[in-house]
């Protein structure tokens, strides 16, 4: 049993303190549908209900807020209800009455899901896996052509990204970039034939790379590391022979 020793009502809400010095914080609903006034002890049945509308209206209203900021999945919905240590009862209830009114709807939340991720030039593999993650109809077209212009919007960046590499080295790390993206592995081949070798001037990208890595050191210590500099050249897919040259022009 459970003893109300006093009552405070404000504005939004009304404060049930019990004589262990518990504090419920209620609306006026429950406040009225119990009929709850100091001095009224409550059954064990009438708290743990009390207890648990409580708890499934701070999670309605949770739900309401955070998907007034984004739209959410009726499965990220579900992990955000879980993560409050709520009734598996309780969730279903707020996901269906959430469904009803409009607030979750996995088709509305499919489409903008793809047309983001589109917007980002992912590829057909990335989006389709996506849709598979938060348990969306999977149904989604492979249009080459679509393909094909997301990975032609992708390129100059990724050139640009790697053309302190060698051409080969380059070709290697935009494929894995873009498979990263979710692009099929013919579609990346087609996209990476387009790419022009006179893009990477390989000499001159190795004589870049040589001087970031010894401009702020004295030639002893350019010695001294010369193993480490040689080593960290070739990672860029370099060949040995051309970083060899390139130190015996410097430096012998």
């Amino acid at each position: 049993m459970q003893k109300i020793s006093s009552i405070l009502k404000k504005k939004n809400e009304i404060d049930i303190i019990f004589d262990d010095g518990e504090i419920l914080h209620l609306d006026i609903d429950i406040f009225t549908d119990y009929y709850l006034y100091e001095g009224k002890q409550l059954t064990n049945d009438e708290y743990k209900e009390i207890k648990k509308k409580i708890e499934l209206i701070d999670a309605k209203n949770y739900l309401l807020r955070i998907l007034n900021k984004k739209e959410y999945s009726i499965k990220q919905a579900r992990t955000k209800l879980k993560q409050r240590k709520l009734e598996e009862e309780s969730i279903d209830y707020l996901i269906i009455l959430f469904k009803e009114n409009g607030y979750l709807n996995d088709e509305r939340f499919k489409e903008n899901l793809i047309e983001s991720l589109e917007n980002k030039n992912y590829g057909y593999q990335k989006i389709k896996l996506s849709l598979k993650e938060n348990q969306l109809n999977e149904e989604y077209c492979y249009d080459e052509k679509k393909e094909e212009q997301k990975i032609n919007n992708l390129l100059p960046y990724l050139i640009k990204k790697y053309s302190n590499y060698s051409y080969k080295k380059a070709l290697n790390s935009i494929y894995s970039s873009l498979l990263m993206h979710g692009f099929v592995d013919e579609q990346i081949k087609k996209g990476l034939n387009s790419i022009d070798e006179k893009s990477f001037s390989e000499k001159e990208n190795l004589k870049k790379e040589f001087l970031k890595l010894t401009i702020y050191l004295s030639k002893e210590e350019i010695k001294e590391k010369k193993q480490k500099i040689i080593a960290k050249l070739l990672s860029r897919g370099y060949s040995y022979q051309d970083v060899s040259n390139l130190w015996k022009e410097f430096y012998e």
